[in-house]
């Protein structure tokens, strides 16, 4: 029942980001809140998973190659993205976590 603001193309650091605006979720209850935070690293498991599988399958070397390469990026940008030191989706995931555990 939460609005998605926006989404968007911005600039991180050096690279091109796609972003989703979901500051209306600050709204949403506590598990609804941890399901938004881990979207994040799971949308980057599944493409590393699915660009994987296409890899092994695949006989041309150039694409499999490039696939292998997403692969790889997707692995480690879903190990960054919970890293909970780093203001990502694995800070706040656990800080949802903790929060959730904690009495009253």
């Amino acid at each position: 029942g939460r609005k998605v603001l926006g989404i968007g193309i911005g600039w991180n650091w050096i690279v091109p980001i796609l972003f989703v605006d979901t500051s209306d979720m600050w709204l949403a209850s506590r598990p609804q809140r941890i399901a938004v935070h881990w979207a994040g690293p799971y949308t980057h498991l599944i493409l590393g998973g699915t660009a994987s599988i296409l890899a092994y399958w695949l006989d041309n070397s150039s694409i499999k190659d490039g696939l292998q390469l997403f692969a790889g990026g997707s692995y480690l940008l879903f190990i960054l993205n919970l890293i909970p030191a780093l203001n990502l989706d694995g800070h706040y995931l656990l800080k949802e976590l903790r929060t959730s555990n904690s009495p009253g």
